[in-house]
């Protein structure tokens, strides 16, 4: 039990005589990932050099004696790479990663000269250091926020003084010349290594990186690669941090605690970890029949820490509070009573039934970051059949004994070690400080009461007197439950077509339901569907759209006819599905997936045909959540009571609401509704609320099979897929039209003309949104060209507002295309900013937009953007993902009713001209017509 964990047979692990490490692992798949781990991170930085190691990081990608001038970016750009998506990097304490991945292995050989030029002859010449000077200070303001609750976390650690981002004050003092003298010092090749995966040939990659890197000399003094791993320590200085976000509806408390979890580098490490994710299994389902009364997680902190946490949600003190007694009070029954045998023997058979299949073969990057850990920390990587092998041998050994090992001393600490933090709304209640939050944590561990879950949890089916009484779900079978409504015919298929490019074939029932059969041998087995129709909230007049913002949190709880609502969340456990139903303003969407086993189709298809038609309504929760609101009348008027209303779907506060807004107000006519107005969200009264009228209405969303599309995508067989989906959908239950206060808004707006709102906010650095409208072709020619704009604008804007302003740290592109009544379409460009930059980057902005539409683009920039959108469709569809198959299908139904022009992709990409992009950019935005948000 003490041998050192296997290390898998398809790797080659080796070092050159230098010290430069390489790791090779083969694989079947299309691509090629590669990781360069330098096992450098801040933790190397005196206290001069604070930031040096991500500062060096962003060097790396500038110039170089073989790419000079940002050569390296124009180089790698032609051949279709996007910085940020194919190339990046992060620093964190013990290393900085810079991750790569290739399409065509024909450009490893590139790659590995680009590596080793940034290893070698990176330059850090004053220009491009204070280029990143300012990018990098843009950085760490954009991510304060982020870091708030990871400082409170490791203060009074050396860590906190070595945040690998650095700070504002250290950046502004940093000099190149002594960044220069930390390149050299540390950029050494005993501290390399060199990660690569996937579609490579063993002994050509291993000779091309013995060719490139055998040169690099070591330093003097060998520096090991391994640092300290144990060297994080919590030690809190306070116990309670919080930080303010007027827009939440509830507030949210973490309390989070340490656990030790050194590297699984031995059997008993393995043990450990297995015995770990056991206890979380067990502790979860504690938790889950004590409806909303907290959330458990845990993850790895840093090297030798995972940090536990409690998630509580809460918009009262009291409730806040009454949460925290019963959850320490259930870890005290727990404490006091174990777990059972029989418990405990399920708990594992589960485990083990959930541990995947020894066939498992994990994609290219999942197996490349693995190897990240194996080269930093020695955590080694295992097959999915080395784990199963493992497991089986382990979990004899696992007594519940150690189960309650881990509870006592996770709860039960002979120190306390809690932290109470809060994201928090002032306007809904306030916490004084963490001796509250300990007093009512204390007060449960102190009740002599055990916690029992509420009478029928847990129970799996109905408590009525009916057929289902005796079932479990170990003999569970669909014909016990309420009868679907099937077709008798043979197929019931009208029509089908084979789209060869896609091979993708697609079947119309005599319903008039299209459904798009895809199927892929992905690496995890994964089936997909997708139902959907382009009808949704827009549906609804102006009068009676507030009443139903909540629509999809009733959706998502209500659950199968004939069984308990908790049972129809087991059983979807139990079957491996996972599914999410929702409504938004344009279209109604069911997606559900389901690992490949026998019988796994029909129960994909079985479970999607029940959420959709045969349901039960939530109706308790509703009570609940009506009476709630109608209690919330009653109280005194507060200024930012508007952001408690659960309909108000963006507070005032917030800047998306203020531009969906605009965006309502510009189009020039409303068959469906967006709200334009800020008051009309408001002050809803919950009396008037029916969840009958909720359900009506999304039951004639999806009524007439004309209207709606379902598409299959992952491991099945296509005979087998067509004749069940036939006989579940091909009599879809229509429902009638009715005179509810849905349909016919004619209400209009008139156009807002260029009107800018210039900030008044004078806070350091906010988040801007420059937004322009236009319209745009609805054919998937133009969908392609407002891609290449997309490319072709960020491009741009790096180039202007990064490289050569140095204003911004990550400007982004984004166009939405809205096709419904008539195509629309809003170009957004978002960026952090300081208010005193704003109408500089305002102009250069419009400028670029201008351009577009006054200049065509160069030939050689045309065949750049063709790359990109031609590797972009590649990696987002390759067969190893059914679930980025079935996205894309469901989207060509919604936005252009039929997979004819995609099945002709190619040719579209390839007839497109520097013209069409200059034509398209004409009417997509539109420069004299724009708003600034903030």
């Amino acid at each position: 039990m003490n041998h050192k964990l296997p290390i898998s047979a398809e790797s080659c692990i080796d070092s050159l005589k230098n010290g430069f490490q390489y790791i090779l692992h083969p694989s079947n798949d299309a691509g090629i990932e590669v990781r360069l781990v330098i096992h450098v991170g801040s933790l190397q930085e005196n206290s001069k050099q604070l930031g040096f190691a991500h500062y060096l990081e962003h060097m790396l990608f500038n110039s170089n004696q073989e790419f000079p001038n940002n050569t390296l970016r124009d180089r790698l750009e032609m051949l279709g790479y996007r910085f940020g998506r194919d190339f990046n990097a992060y620093t964190n304490y013990d290393r900085t990663v810079l991750s790569f991945k290739l399409i065509d292995k024909a450009h490893l050989p590139l790659l590995l000269a680009i590596i080793q030029q940034m290893l070698h002859t990176a330059e850090i010449n004053e220009q491009e250091f204070e280029k990143e000077r300012k990018i990098i200070i843009q950085e760490i303001h954009d991510n304060s926020e982020e870091t708030i609750f990871v400082d409170a976390k490791i203060a009074g650690t050396r860590y906190a003084d070595r945040l690998p981002i650095g700070n504002p004050e250290a950046i502004y003092n940093a000099k190149a010349p002594a960044l220069k003298e930390f390149y050299k010092k540390w950029y050494r090749p005993e501290l390399f290594t060199l990660i690569i995966c996937g579609d490579i040939a063993l002994t050509t990659t291993e000779e091309a990186i013995k060719q490139k890197f055998s040169d690099l000399q070591p330093s003097l003094i060998r520096k090991s690669r391994l640092q300290n791993l144990y060297s994080f320590q919590p030690s809190y200085t306070r116990q309670f941090d919080q930080r303010i976000d007027k827009t939440l509806k509830s507030n949210k408390l973490e309390i989070t605690s340490f656990s030790v979890a050194p590297p699984v580098r031995r059997v008993p490490d393995f043990q450990r970890q297995v015995l770990e994710e056991l206890y979380k299994k067990f502790i979860a389902k504690k938790l889950n029949q004590f409806p909303d009364l907290a959330k458990y997680f845990i993850n790895w902190f840093l090297p030798n820490m995972n940090e536990v946490t409690l998630v509580f949600s809460s918009d009262s003190r009291k409730d806040l509070l009454k949460k925290i007694e019963q959850t320490a009070q259930l870890m005290t029954t727990i404490s006091n009573e174990g777990i059972t045998s029989e418990e405990f023997e399920t708990l594992k058979a589960d485990y083990l039934a959930h541990a995947g299949s020894s066939k498992q073969i994990y994609p290219a990057a999942a197996v490349a970051d693995y190897y990240v850990d194996q080269a930093a920390i020695q955590e080694y990587f295992l097959t999915n059949k080395q784990r199963l092998l493992l497991i089986t041998q382990i979990l004899p050994e696992i007594q519940a004994a150690d189960l309650r090992e881990i509870h006592q001393k996770r709860w039960f600490p002979k120190e306390n070690k809690r932290f109470y933090l809060m994201d928090i709304n002032p306007s809904l209640f306030e916490i004084e400080g963490f001796e509250n939050l300990e007093e009512a944590w204390q007060k449960g561990i102190n009740r002599k009461q055990t916690l029992r879950p509420p009478v029928g949890v847990g129970k799996p089916f109905s408590e009525k007197k009916t057929s289902t009484d005796s079932l479990s779900f170990k003999n569970f079978s669909w014909q016990q439950l309420p009868a679907v409504r099937t077709t008798h015919a043979k197929t019931g298929i009208a029509k089908e077509q084979y789209f060869r490019e896609l091979n993708c074939t697609e079947i119309t029932l005599d319903n008039g339901l299209r459904i798009a059969l895809k199927p892929n041998k992905n690496t995890n087995k994964e089936i997909v569907l997708a139902f959907s129709t382009s009808k949704g909230l827009q549906q609804l007049s102006a009068k009676a759209y507030p009443y139903y913002q909540e629509i999809n949190y009733f959706l998502s709880n209500s659950w199968l006819k004939g069984l308990h609502q908790e049972a129809s969340q087991e059983l979807a456990m139990q079957k491996n599905i996972t599914s999410y139903l929702y409504i938004d303003d344009f279209e109604t969407v069911l997606q559900a997936s389901v690992r490949h086993t026998e019988g796994a189709l029909t129960d994909l298809i079985e479970m999607c045909y029940r959420r959709l038609y045969l349901y039960e309504q939530p109706k308790a929760e509703f009570k609940e959540f009506k009476q709630a609101e109608i209690a919330k009348l009653t109280k005194p008027a507060h200024v930012e009571d508007t952001v408690n209303s659960p309909f108000f779907k963006y507070p005032n506060l917030d800047k998306k609401r203020r531009i969906q807004a605009y965006k309502s107000a510009y189009r020039e006519s409303v068959d469906s509704l967006w709200i334009a107005e800020e008051h009309e969200l408001e002050n809803v009264d919950w009396r008037k609320v029916k969840l009958s009228k909720m359900f009506l209405f999304f039951d004639a969303l999806i009524s007439q099979p004309t209207e709606n599309y379902i598409v299959l995508s992952g491991n099945f067989d296509l005979a087998e897929a067509k004749s069940l989906l036939s006989s579940y959908f091909g009599a879809i239950p229509t429902v009638k039209k009715n005179k509810n206060p849905h349909y016919k808004n004619n209400k209009t707006y008139q156009k807002n003309r260029s009107t800018v709102q210039q900030p008044e906010n004078t806070a350091e650095r906010q988040d801007f949104t420059i937004l322009y409208p236009g319209v745009f072709q609805r054919t998937l020619k133009a969908r392609i060209i407002t891609q290449m704009i997309t490319e072709q604008l960020t491009m741009d804007l790096i180039n202007t507002t990064r490289e050569q302003l140095g204003l911004v740290y990550t400007p982004s592109v984004d166009i939405e295309l809205l096709m419904n009544p008539q195509p629309r379409s809003f170009l957004s460009i978002n960026f952090s900013a300081q208010s005193s930059d704003i109408a500089q980057l305002q102009e250069a902005t419009k400028r670029l937009l201008s351009k577009l539409q006054q200049e065509e683009l160069s030939s050689t920039q045309l065949v750049k953007l063709k790359r990109k959108i031609a590797i972009n469709k590649q990696i987002h569809l390759d067969d190893s993902s059914a679930q980025k198959w079935a996205e894309t299908l469901q989207a060509q139904y919604l936005m252009f009713d039929s997979l004819t022009d995609f099945n002709d992709y190619e040719r579209l990409l390839k007839e497109i001209t520097t013209a069409d992009i200059r034509a398209c950019a004409q009417q997509l935005y539109a420069t004299t017509a724009f708003q600034l948000f903030y």
